[in-house]
Formats: C-alpha cells, structure tokens, sequence
C-alpha cells in the first residue's frame, strides 16, 4: 500500500512538470515541409516593444504562453517576442529554412546558438536591407536559414516587429533547403515566363508606335510596363535585384504600378473605342477617374512617406479598387453599347482579368497570385488580338482612301500638267531675273571688299612698325565683320583687333564704322590710352546707331595695345577680348571687361591693364572665330583651351612659321570634320 501511494505521487509530479514544460516541435520523417511550427510557439503575454534579448531570455516559462491562446491578445500589438524550441529526430542533418510568416512582417530578429554556444542574430523582414538579412531571396517572405543535427535541439528566441501599422501576420513554417530552392526555381521559371511574355509584347507595341506614331501604343505600352513592374515587385525580384538597400521602394513601386497601370488601360480604352465621339459623356467620366486616381497616387505617397502607415494606405487602396471594380463593370455595360467589334476583345480581356483576379483572392496565397497573373495575360492577349483588328480595320480604310485619292490624283494631274508648263515658263524669266540680281550682288560685294580692304592698315605699313609679326585673316564671306587697326602715334605703337556683331556684308558695314571712328579717335583727338580709347569708340558706336533709342544690339569686341617704348610699357584695355603674352616662355592671360562696344549700358567703363615689356614680349590677340571653328573628327569646337596650348608649342618659332602652323592646324580641323568655316577668323601675333 505504501508504495503505491509513492508511485501516484511519482506520476502527480510528472503530470505537474510537463504542464509547466514548454512544448518541443520535433522535425522527424521525411517531409520536406513542417507547418504545425505555431502550436509550439510561445509568446511574452506582457508589452515586449522595450525588452532586449538578454531581458527575454533569462525570464522564466512562466512569462510565456502558446501563441494559439495569446492570439487575440496580440493582435494589434506592434512588437511581440516569441520563443519556440525545435528538435531534430532525424538520422541526418536538418539543412533548411525557417519561415516566420506572410509578407506583412516588417522587422523580424531570430536569436539562435551556433555549434559554439554563441548567440547568432539574424535579421528579415520587408524593411531590413538586404545586406542585413539572413537571406535575401523573395522578399516578401521573411525567413531566416535553420541547421539542425541530428538529435540536436534549438531554443529560438524570435522579436518580430511592425512599424507600418499592418498587423503581424506570424506563422511559422520549416522548410527542407531543396524544397526552398524547388520553389524559387518555379517562381523564377513563371515570372520568367510571364515577364518575358509581358516584355516582348511590350518592345513589340513600341516598335509598333515608332512606325506609325499613333499613341494607342505608347498607352498600351505604359500598360503592359505598369503590369509587369506590379508582378515583378510582387514576387520580390525588385528589392531582391534593383534595391535591396532600399526596402521602403517596394510600397513606392506597388503604388505607382497599380495606380497608373489603371491610367494607361483607361487611356487605351478611350482611344480604342473612340469614346470621345462614340458615347462623350462617359469619356468626361473616365477622364475624370484618371484624374482622380492620380490625386490618390500623390495623397497616399504623401501619407506614406510622412508617416509610414501602410495599413491606411493599403486598406484605403484596396476599398478604392472595390469601387474601382463596380465602376469598370458599369463601363463594361457602357461599352457594349457602342456596337462595335472591337468591344468584344475588351470586353473579353476585362473578363478573363477579374476572373483571375477573383480566384487569386479566394485562393489568397502566391499559388492563388499564378491565376492572377494567367487571367492578365489572356487580357492582353485579348487586347493584342484587338490591337490587331484595329489595324486591318484600319489598313482597308486606307486602301479604300488610297484608291478614291488616285482617282482624285488622277484629274487633278491632268489639270496640273497645263498649269506646271505655264509655271515652267513663268520660273525661267524668274531665274534669269534672279542670276542677273546674283551677278550684281556679287560684283556689289567684291567692291565692298576692295573698299575694305583699303581701309584695313597696309602690309608695308604693319611690317615698318612690327618686324617680327604675324595676321591670320581670313573672312568668311568675301567680306568680314572682323578688321585690325595698327598706327604709331607720338612715339606710341597701337594694335586693334576687332570682332563685328555678324559677318559678311552686317559685320563688313560694322567694322567699317569701327575702324573710322578708331581713326578720328587716335589720329585726331589723339586719345592714346587704351580703355580712353574703349571708351570712346562706344561713345561713337552708341551714338551713330541710336542704341538708347531703339532695338539696335549691335556692336563688336575688341582689344586694344597701346607698346610705349620709352616706358617699356603695354597698355591693354579690353572688350569681351582677352590678351595672351610670353615673357620668360610662360603663358600669362589678361582678360577684357565683360562688356561689349556699343548696346546701350550706363556708366559703360573698360578697364586698363599695365604689363612691364623690359623683357622680351611675345603677345597675341584674336577674334573668337579660330577658337569656334567646329570640326575634328567629333565635330566639336576648336576651344580656347586647345588654342592655349598650341600658342604655348609655337611661341618660341619664328613668327612667319608660327602663321604656317595656325593655318595648317584650322585647315586639318575643317577638313577632318568635312565642314566650312562658320565664323570670320583673325588671330594677329608679334614679338616685341
């Protein structure tokens, strides 16, 4: 009697213990897959956001509950702790995958021993960058990978949070590493098929648009693009390939897909069917709809990036598309009434849509999201189909426009025929009336030439003051808008190099009124300081061509040197034109006032700059038309910088070689590039 009172005592105390013993799930068998994980999940029943792990871990059973009793409880919590011990009974290593649940999980911590007895974190979930997670294969589903010995048992403490305000969708779920990679390799092979399909459609469409320009494609395109971005981010690929980094684009991405693929498939709808004209009202409505869905794309990214609540977003998106759904069946209604073929094909593809769209939602898992996906290519099969309708519609349309216009063309030709002879005669008087013009206009031209060209200083004249100097000029036209004006007065040697507004017979007429005024202002009022002389001759240029009075913008830039020997002195002052010199070989720039003679400006003054010349001087001044020649083998300009460093390889030449060169180099820039000179070129040089 004695020792059955101890052994019913013995069997209490057993039955007590395994009441409090936290439950152990056991991998055994030879199933790929383990689903039962959650009736062995354990719980904090208490508010876990502001434990740690080391906290959770030293709290005894006691603080924890099934996950099945704590459920209700925890719903609307953001943060819970879980724990959960798992044994493998297997006679081989358990080498898989612990998923924790849907997609809606946005931060999950998994704290686990490693063979060491170290305590390993990894981390999943839709908001944890890729180069943090265990795993970044389909993102939509958090899990992290799980190793098991045989007979080896695993406590996992598991901290999974929610910050965009969905509810916690946890339910956990082993998987054998084959069995994961089974299931990537069909997800890949079907979004590979899918997209593929989706993408070959789509180029075709946009070569199609090409061709014909007509914008029924573009829609149809933007449609398929927003279709086969929705599906791709959808399976993950997106935050698993283009930016893993960049968890939050994912809600970016489903917005703008699913709202503008709405957009586009409207806006091919309406060019379709022709609704404008066909049924005008409904036209205004769609129209609207559109406009309406776009201030709901901006409002919900607003909301979305401001406070991070993707559950409003998502509930409110999802009640929008309802609607939307009760709308599109209403248009359906519309459509059929058109009474045209090509509503049957968007009729048929709006079926074959909704149809999948329906059994995807009954189904509601990622097997279900296949008769999505299958629904929508038969839409845009159907759709395709119509496009295709609408073209040999169209194309008999044009035979038979093509025919009543030859038969027009036809009539209309033989009238022409008397017309085009009598026009025939008509345009060779005009032509010998033109040519007669040209030959006057030419010979006019080349007299002004001669007249410019006894303006311009003579050779002998340049080469007494400057022995050692050269000048490159070589106008566009037969006349130039660029000129030079070299003197020596009281013991003064100046050089001016000019660069007219145009070229030809504008520019020509310009620096004939330049050169003049240059005469008067140096050889008779004997104004022999540079910027005075600026200063001046924008005087003259404003007055003669009334810049204060009307819309005359016309003038030009110029440089002036004033080379006092005595002093051993250069006085530079100039407009928009810079000064290049070499003393002791190097290369010095003095860059002009940023203003230009002539255009109407007050208090309009030019700048004067003193270079000491007691050493030997090389100095350069040029119009910007050698630096603006395009050509080369990429037909670009010539550039300054380029100009820069062919002065700096020459500078040392003697001055007649140095011309050679420049004239060579812009020869070999035009004829590389096959152009013409665009611009009148003059670049002057001499040693002083």
């Amino acid at each position: 009697m004695q020792y059955l009172k101890y052994l019913c005592f013995s069997l209490y105390l057993l039955l007590a213990y395994d009441a409090k013993a936290q439950k152990v799930f056991y991998i055994e068998g030879d199933s790929n897959q383990y689903k039962q994980l959650n009736s062995c999940l354990y719980v904090l029943s208490k508010n876990a956001a502001s434990f740690s792990f080391t906290q959770v871990q030293n709290l005894p059973d006691t603080q924890f509950q099934l996950f099945a009793s704590a459920r209700e409880n925890i719903k609307k919590v953001s943060t819970v702790w879980g724990k959960i011990k798992i044994q493998s009974k297997q006679s081989h290593d358990f080498n898989g995958i612990l998923i924790l649940g849907k997609r809606y999980i946005n931060i999950a911590e998994v704290y686990q021993q490693n063979d060491q007895g170290e305590v390993v974190l990894k981390k999943t979930g839709g908001h944890v960058r890729g180069s943090e997670k265990d795993l970044n294969i389909n993102r939509t589903i958090p899990k992290v990978r799980l190793y098991l010995k045989p007979g080896q048992t695993k406590t996992i403490y598991i901290r999974f949070q929610n910050v965009n305000q969905k509810n916690l969708s946890i339910g956990l779920e082993a998987q054998t590493k084959e069995h994961w990679d089974s299931f990537i390799q069909r997800r890949n092979l079907v979004q590979g098929i899918f997209q593929g399909a989706v993408g070959l459609i789509l180029l075709y469409n946009l070569f199609l648009y090409v061709l014909s320009g007509n914008k029924i494609y573009v829609y149809y395109s933007g449609y398929l693009f927003c279709t086969g971005a929705y599906f791709f981010n959808y399976a993950g690929f997106s935050t698993e390939y283009l930016f893993p980094e960049y968890p939050h684009l994912f809600y970016d991405v489903y917005l703008f897909s699913t709202v503008f693929l709405q957009v586009f498939y409207i806006q091919f709808i309406r060019v379709f069917l022709n609704t404008q004209k066909n049924i005008p009202f409904w036209d205004k409505v769609m129209c609207w709809w559109m406009v309406g869905r776009i201030i709901e794309f901006l409002v919900l990214e607003a909301v979305l990036h401001t406070s991070d609540n993707f559950a409003f977003i998502h509930n409110f998106h999802r009640q929008y598309a309802l609607v939307e759904s009760a709308f599109f069946l209403v248009l359906v209604m519309v459509w059929a009434t058109t009474k045209t073929k090509m509503v049957i094909y968007i009729i048929a593809g709006f079926f074959c849509l909704y149809i999948g769209m329906s059994i995807s939602i009954f189904k509601g898992s990622y097997n279900g999201n296949l008769y999505f996906q299958a629904g929508t290519l038969l839409e845009i099969l159907c759709f395709s189909l119509g496009l295709g309708y609408r073209i040999r519609l169209n194309d008999k349309e044009k035979r038979r426009a093509q025919e009543e216009v030859i038969v027009v063309q036809e009539n209309a030709n033989k009238q022409l025929e008397s017309k085009v002879q009598e026009r025939t005669e008509q345009l060779k008087q005009l032509n010998n009336t033109l040519n007669k013009k040209n030959g006057d206009l030419h010979a006019s031209m080349r007299y002004a030439h001669k007249l410019q060209k006894g303006v311009l200083p003579y050779s002998e004249r340049i080469s007494q003051l400057f022995s050692q100097h050269f000048i490159v000029y070589r106008p566009r036209d037969i006349v130039s808008g660029d000129f030079y004006w070299v003197e020596e007065v009281e013991g003064k040697k100046i050089v001016v190099i000019a660069d007219c507004t145009g070229h030809g017979i504008p520019g020509a007429m310009m620096s004939m009124l330049g050169s003049t005024a240059l005469s008067d202002i140096i050889l008779n009022k004997k104004i022999l300081n540079a910027d005075i002389i600026l200063n001046n001759l924008s005087n003259v240029v404003e007055a003669i061509l009334r810049a204060d009075k009307n819309e005359i913008r016309d003038g030009m830039d110029i440089g002036v040197c004033v080379i006092n020997y005595e002093e051993k002195q250069m006085e530079f002052a100039g407009a928009h034109h810079p000064l290049y010199y070499f003393q002791d070989g190097q290369l010095n720039i003095v860059k002009g006032t940023k203003l230009s003679i002539g255009g109407y400006q007050e208090n309009k003054t030019f700048e004067e700059n003193v270079i000491d010349i007691s050493k030997e001087t090389i100095f350069y001044m040029c119009s910007d038309g050698y630096q603006d020649q395009f050509g080369g083998p990429n037909d670009k300009k010539f550039m300054t910088r380029q100009l820069k460093s062919l002065l700096t390889e020459i500078h040392q030449m003697p001055l007649p070689q140095q011309k050679n060169i420049l004239e060579d180099t812009l020869n070999r820039w035009i004829t590389d590039g096959n152009t013409k000179q665009t611009d009148d070129i003059l670049v002057w040089g001499a040693k002083i």
